[in-house]
C-alpha cells in the first residue's frame, strides 16, 4: 500500500500560489515555516519534517514545487508526483502569470490538476517505471499465491486419492 501525499502547493518564495490538500491538517501554517528556509534563486530538492509530516520541495527557476506527506511515504513516489506537478505547469500558460499571482490566486486554474495527479499518485497510477514494475511485481505475487493454494488442493486430493487405492489393495488383498 502506498503511503498517500496529503497536500500538494506551489510557491514563490513565501507565497503560496495554489494548492491542493487531500485532509484537513493546517498545511499552509506548517509550509510558511518550511519556505522561510528556501534560498531564493537556488534549484535543488530537499526534504524538511514539520508538525509530524515530511515535506518534499523541489526548487527550480524561483518556484517551490510541493508536497508533503506522513514519515512512512516514498521519496520516489514523492518527487515523481512534484515533478509531475512541475511538467504540467510549465506547459500552460500559468507558469508566466506565477511571477505576478496573488496568494492563492492559481487555485481555480490550477488546482484541479494537481488534485488529478496527487489522486494518480496516491493510487500508483504515475507511469512511470518503477511504479510500473512494482504493480507487475504485486500481480505476479497474486498469481503466484493462487498457483501455491492449487498446488496443495492438489496435494491434498493426491494424498486422498493415494489412500482410497491403498484401501482398495487391502481390501482386494
Amino acid at each position: 500500500m502506498v503511503s498517500p501525499i496529503e497536500f500538494c502547493a506551489i510557491a514563490r518564495e513565501t507565497t503560496v500560489l495554489v494548492s491542493h490538500q487531500e485532509t484537513s491538517a493546517d498545511f499552509e501554517y506548517l509550509l510558511a515555516d518550511v519556505l522561510k528556509e528556501i534560498p531564493p534563486h537556488a534549484d535543488f530538492k530537499t526534504t524538511r519534517s514539520r508538525g509530524g509530516y515530511v515535506f518534499h520541495l523541489l526548487v527550480e527557476q524561483g518556484l517551490s514545487y510541493i508536497c508533503a506527506t506522513l514519515p512512512e511515504a516514498s521519496m520516489h513516489q514523492s518527487f515523481t508526483c512534484l515533478f509531475l506537478i512541475k511538467q504540467r505547469f510549465l506547459e500552460g500558460s500559468l507558469s508566466s502569470r506565477a511571477w505576478t499571482a496573488q496568494e492563492h490566486e492559481l487555485d481555480r486554474d490550477f488546482g484541479s490538476v494537481i488534485a488529478a495527479i496527487v489522486n494518480n499518485c496516491n493510487s500508483g497510477r504515475t507511469g512511470d517505471q518503477i511504479s510500473h514494475l512494482h504493480r507487475q511485481v504485486e500481480d505476479v505475487r497474486g498469481i503466484m499465491a493462487q498457483n501455491i493454494e492449487r498446488v496443495v488442493e492438489r496435494g491434498d486430493r493426491l494424498d486422498s486419492l493415494l489412500e482410497k487405492t491403498q484401501d482398495l489393495e487391502q481390501a482386494v488383498s
